[in-house]
């Protein structure tokens, strides 16, 4: 078999691999997601899925904003299907297996291998500092509930926000691809990757707050910036396991811990369910869309 046949027999076999996995950590849970959905309106759950939705598209923008920094411009419709159908690589055991992806499909539009799993690293540490910044807006302000220091809680955020002054940004840059001269960081560029990424907490935010039951405890009273904060919190406790696909199992309890407080341990469990379920929807879709885009794309240029 020749090389290009391997390649194309193991990007089809990852495409396999993510929508079996994706069934997989679903399959259980069926019955409880099914009573949960039950206490959510159709329009609600539609109006949180086109919230994560937004927050994945603003995830997608940073992830090539941080591409570009490195040197390398492919337009969106080649860049959105590489960062999109790589993601669903963490829907697979392991940790390494979106960066292959990305890297893979970034290697046939002239992108090295080195720098598109640099990209990949340095977008992980951005999410990771804007999810520090967020949780411990949430936890200093009261909004989130939990057995932790608000003066420890100010000290990660002050060692988050350090973390991603340019100088600081550009040297891990540059250590993780071993190009001292070519990763370039500005103050315009933080600005908007923070934009972008306080845009995708808030909508993920958001989005659980339209899964809430209308019908649960105290539901009316809890503040947007709880549901922002909790979630940030659940992402990082996720991404700290790191074995865990896409977090799964860790996220879910840690929403339930968080939002229990709030809602009562039935209703949380159904939020914790269902924003797994709507993250998982909004994944795969968002990564259909691009490559079919991406596709005809191709073709259009090809015809000409």
């Amino acid at each position: 078999m020749t090389r290009s046949a391997w390649m194309t027999t193991l990007r089809v076999a990852f495409l396999v691999a993510t929508v079996v996995f994706g069934w997989w950590w679903l399959r259980g849970d069926w019955p409880q997601v099914q009573a949960a959905i039950a206490t959510v309106s159709p329009w609600r759950a539609l109006g949180s899925l086109v919230m994560v939705l937004a927050g994945l598209l603003c995830t997608g923008i940073a992830w090539v904003w941080i591409l570009r920094m490195y040197g390398y411009g492919p337009p969106r419709s080649v860049s959105f299907p590489v960062f999109f159908v790589g993601q669903l690589g963490k829907y697979i055991p392991g940790s390494v297996w979106s960066f292959g992806a990305q890297a893979d499909m970034a290697r046939r539009h002239g992108v090295p291998v080195r720098t598109t799993v640099a990209t990949g690293l340095v977008f992980v540490y951005w999410n990771l500092a804007t999810a520090t910044v967020a949780g411990s807006i949430a936890i200093w302000t009261g909004a989130v509930d939990v057995e932790f220091s608000v003066w420890l809680a100010a000290l990660s955020a002050v060692v988050a926000v350090a973390a991603m002054l340019p100088a600081v940004v550009a040297r891990v840059g540059r250590r993780l691809d071993r190009s001292p001269s070519r990763f370039t960081v500005r103050w315009s560029d933080v600005g908007l990757l923070v934009l972008l990424m306080a845009a995708a907490w808030i909508a993920y935010g958001l989005a659980m707050q339209l899964l809430t039951p209308t019908s649960a405890e105290s539901a009316a009273s809890i503040p947007p910036a709880a549901f922002t904060g909790i979630f940030a919190i659940s992402y990082i406790l996720g991404l700290l396991v790191f074995f865990a696909p896409a977090g799964l199992g860790v996220r879910e309890v840690a929403l339930t811990v968080l939002l229990t407080p709030w809602l009562g341990t039935a209703a949380a469990t159904a939020v914790a369910l269902l924003t797994r379920v709507v993250h998982t929807a909004a994944d795969f879709a968002i990564a259909a869309l691009a490559w079919a885009i991406g596709r005809s794309v191709r073709y259009r240029h090809s015809d000409d």
